[in-house]
């Protein structure tokens, strides 16, 4: 079979450069109406009552519009600067708009939750279920930092698990760093377990044990 020709590649490429300007426009203006309706919102709150002001705007769903809308219109800021005074885009502006993308997704959610009366109800559920487990989640991070240091301390001693110059071409055992001893803790407590990390020192194996047992009766 033939491949596409020039026409049909140049139509393509035109194509996707139409409808990627189509939502750069679009987000455009969506910004500059949030940002208007935003302004709005605070002078007419502002004037009624502070009171207001306060109950409004220090719920979740209003801070997530006030942040939305500030990024939003960080980026905007950031794209005019790119497309007329030849500006880069680093790694962490990137990072930045990955960030912006889920809370755009969490502001669209909450427009949806307006429009559906049924889907407003789950989504008050799933906020409340969240403010329920919040000393839960306090225990399980502690649980997670208490096993992390136990076992970092453990096993960094061990040079033949944490060797001084470590080979690149070998994976290093995770509790030899702290920060990915955290993480693989909470991994374990998830279900991944590998007790291939805590062989080697029996402290380590008891240590293991408690943690799995303590993690899944949670």
């Amino acid at each position: 079979m033939y491949g596409p020709s020039k026409a049909e590649g140049y139509l393509y490429v035109e194509t996707r450069s139409y409808v990627d300007r189509f939502f750069q426009y679009m987000f455009f203006i969506s910004t500059f109406y949030f940002i208007w309706r935003l302004v709005g919102e605070i002078f007419s709150t502002l004037i009624t009552s502070r009171r207001i002001f306060q109950a409004h705007f220090l719920t979740f769903w209003a801070l997530l519009d006030v942040v939305s809308t500030v990024m939003s219109c960080t980026v905007f800021i950031k794209a005019l600067l790119v497309r007329y005074n030849d500006h880069s885009i680093s790694v962490g502006w990137f990072r930045f708009f990955s960030l912006l993308v889920g809370i755009l997704w969490l502001k669209f959610l909450s427009f949806l939750k307006v429009i559906n009366p049924t889907l407003a109800t789950f989504v008050l559920a799933m906020i409340q279920i969240v403010k329920d487990v919040k000393y839960l989640a306090l225990i399980l991070v502690m649980v997670i930092l208490a096993f992390g240091d136990m076992f970092h301390i453990l096993i960094r001693i061990d040079e033949t698990a944490c060797p001084v110059n470590p080979d690149p071409n070998n994976d290093e055992n995770p509790f030899c760093k702290t920060g990915l001893s955290y993480l693989d803790v909470y991994a374990q407590i998830l279900g991944n377990f590998d007790y291939g990390s805590f062989l080697g020192h029996p402290t380590t194996i008891i240590l293991f044990i408690v943690m799995t047992l303590f993690g899944t009766s949670k």
